[in-house]
């Protein structure tokens, strides 16, 4: 089973993009279902941190919580700027 999850989802590199679904319950009817952000740091259980322009997602996501980026948009450096 963790052979054909790790087939399905490779593993992602850092500073690669990625877009997050967001929760129904944190979005009204006309906020984006999804939001870019940039893979900042990986541990060693295989969480992702992922990081946006505006801050950090406040928990740690798995492989299939989001999907790779066509494009890099938002490099690390501007995810861990915090204002």
């Amino acid at each position: 089973m963790l052979a054909l999850s790790n087939a399905r989802f490779p593993p992602v590199d850092i500073g690669r993009n990625v877009v997050s679904r967001v929760p129904d319950v944190h979005c009204g009817r006309l906020a984006p279902r999804s939001t870019l952000a940039v893979v900042c740091m990986v541990n060693a259980d295989g969480m992702y941190e992922l990081g946006t322009k505006e801050g950090h997602l406040d928990h740690l996501c798995a492989h299939n919580e989001f999907s790779i980026a066509d494009s890099d948009f938002i490099t690390v450096k501007e995810a861990l700027f915090d204002v």
